[in-house]
C-alpha cells in the first residue's frame, strides 16, 4: 500500500490561500496521497511569533477553522487540474 503524507497545519495563524497552495504542492509531489490534519492553537505566543496577532477564544478558533477549511476547499475546486503542475520548459 502506498504511503500517505499528512501535514498538521494550523488554521488559527495561517491564511487559507497560502495554506491551500502549500497543501496542493504536497498533493502534487505525493501523487495525490496528501492529507491535512486540521488543528487550532490557543496560545498567544504562537500568534505573536508568526505576526498574526494574539489569542483567539475557543469558540472563535473553531468557527475560524470551519470557515478556513471551506475557503481552502473552494480554492482547490476553482483551480484548473494542471494549475500547479506547469512545466517550465513547456
Amino acid at each position: 500500500m502506498p504511503s500517505q503524507l499528512v501535514a498538521t497545519q494550523n488554521t488559527t495563524y495561517n491564511y487559507p490561500a497560502d495554506l491551500a497552495r502549500r497543501l496542493a504542492g504536497l498533493d502534487l509531489l505525493s501523487e495525490g496521497r496528501a492529507g491535512w490534519n486540521v488543528v487550532t492553537t490557543d496560545n498567544a505566543w504562537t500568534g505573536a511569533n508568526l505576526r498574526r496577532g494574539g489569542w483567539l477564544e475557543h469558540e472563535r478558533r473553531y468557527e475560524r477553522a470551519g470557515q478556513f477549511v471551506e475557503a481552502a476547499k473552494e480554492l482547490w475546486s476553482s483551480w484548473a487540474p494542471d494549475a500547479a503542475a506547469r512545466h517550465r520548459t513547456r
